[in-house]
């Protein structure tokens, strides 16, 4: 083998010894220190950015006190959502045990209901056309947030729908019932 030869293969082994010639033993050490200084330039790197800082030392507390931070929306924040959820529950059937004797008031829940649905495809249709005629499709396309941001009244419309549409459906279902008491 000339020498050019030897200079330019890495990995040879001297099938006596089982070690590299001393050629690639010399580039093999020559790329592990470039390696080693590459790794080490990246710690070097990652200890002088903050963001790195306050990652490893926001999830590190995260963790820590997680089960504290739980226990304490448990007991505060979960009473009071209790409670809340609780007072409209008994607000509904107040609802319910007040008109479900009334046919009146049965059929107006009824047509409040088809008019809330009314005023939903009413605004699907305008959005449909302000998508159409471009004004929503540049705002859509220049910023997806903004877009959000813009139909989020016909989600709103369409969830107040769906609330007076369940009412009505329960008001329907209720109607004419007769609670039975033992005597």
């Amino acid at each position: 083998m000339n020498s050019d030869s030897q200079r330019y293969h890495i990995g040879c082994k001297d099938k006596r010894r089982n070690k590299l010639c001393q050629h690639c033993s010399r580039l093999m050490g020559a790329l592990h220190v470039q390696l080693v200084s590459g790794a080490m330039n990246n710690i070097l790197i990652n200890l002088t950015d903050p963001s790195w800082w306050f990652t490893g030392v926001f999830f590190t507390l995260l963790l820590k006190y997680s089960p504290f931070i739980l226990t304490f929306i448990k007991n505060h924040v979960g009473k009071s959502a209790r409670l809340y959820f609780r007072g409209r529950h008994l607000k509904h059937k107040r609802f319910m045990k007040s008109r479900r004797h009334n046919l009146a008031a049965v059929n107006h829940q009824s047509a409040k209901s088809h008019a809330y649905f009314l005023m939903f495809v009413i605004t699907c249709a305008l959005y449909l056309v302000w998508y159409a005629a471009g004004p929503l499709f540049e705002i859509q396309k220049a910023s997806f947030t903004l877009f959000i941001i813009c139909v989020i009244p016909m989600y709103i419309v369409q969830i107040i729908w769906m609330r007076e549409e369940g009412k009505a459906q329960e008001l329907v279902a209720e109607y004419g019932k007769v609670r039975v008491t033992r005597t």
